[in-house]
């Protein structure tokens, strides 16, 4: 159990707040400890879950991706595009979650 503690990842930042037309989110992945090994993690985006939720393809372009943390590496980015349209409409949410640890990364 020692060593699944010693290669945690989580968000660097829990909300990112970006204007429609930024271009795209880049959301900050960092390691806590366990700089010794390579770490990956599995990551996607999905829809919001509550209030005014952003949709795939028409607020933002889905990612689906794997971050390795090469040894002695802290931070990793996940890049998301935004997707600016003409539309005046109000603040919207979209999730993005890390997941299927490997050898033991908690997150």
């Amino acid at each position: 159990k020692e060593d699944e503690k010693d290669k945690s990842v989580r968000f660097e930042c829990l909300d990112y707040a970006v204007q429609e037309d930024a271009g795209f989110v880049e959301i900050g992945v960092v390691r806590e400890t366990g700089l010794h090994k390579i770490v990956s993690v599995a990551y996607a985006t999905r829809d919001g879950s509550t209030g005014d939720a952003a949709v795939a393809g028409s607020d933002y372009e889905p990612a689906v991706g794997k971050l390795t943390f090469l040894k002695g590496e802290k931070r990793k980015t996940i890049k998301i595009k935004i997707i600016d349209d003409d539309e005046e409409e109000p603040d919207e949410f979209f999730e993005v979650a890390l997941s299927t640890p490997v050898e033991g990364t908690a997150v």
